[in-house]
């Protein structure tokens, strides 16, 4: 998906989704109940999502995962200090 431009879901011989991986990916959701395995780190957001973290829902790559989370582990450390 982080090399593609389009990717295409079909559910039911149906067009579910058609669009750039980021938009497709942030209906994790959606492509979990039709059975398609997520990256693992949009698992990781959507889960973080779940637990109340304003995080956006179209994060799929490590790369953009690693650019978010590392300002919010680094603000989370400074509370603790």
């Amino acid at each position: 998906a982080a090399n593609a431009d389009r990717l295409l879901v079909m559910n039911g011989g149906k067009v579910e989704y058609f669009d750039v991986p980021a938009a497709v990916f942030s209906h994790a959701d959606r492509l979990g109940e039709i059975g398609l395995g997520l990256p693992q780190t949009s698992r990781v957001i959507m889960r973080l999502r779940e637990l109340g973290y304003a995080l956006p829902a179209d994060v799929f790559t490590v790369s953009e995962a690693k650019r978010l989370l590392i300002p919010f582990l680094r603000r989370a450390g400074d509370k603790d200090a």
